[in-house]
């Protein structure tokens, strides 16, 4: 992948904009569903994240 992508400024900002979002949108979620780093066991709550939306 080295050198084969040239990304200009504007879309580099746009890029990290789209990126802070959806981590933003990820923090709430896990805080909505009051997650917490653990093990995880089939009767827990878990985000999960797919192409259009996490739920």
């Amino acid at each position: 992948m080295c050198g084969r992508y040239y990304f200009d400024d504007d879309t580099a900002k746009e890029i990290e904009k789209l990126v802070q979002s959806v981590d933003e949108k990820m923090k709430r979620k896990v805080e909505e569903i009051h997650l917490q780093p653990k093990d995880i066991h089939p009767s827990d709550r878990r985000l999960l994240c797919h192409s259009n939306h996490c739920s």
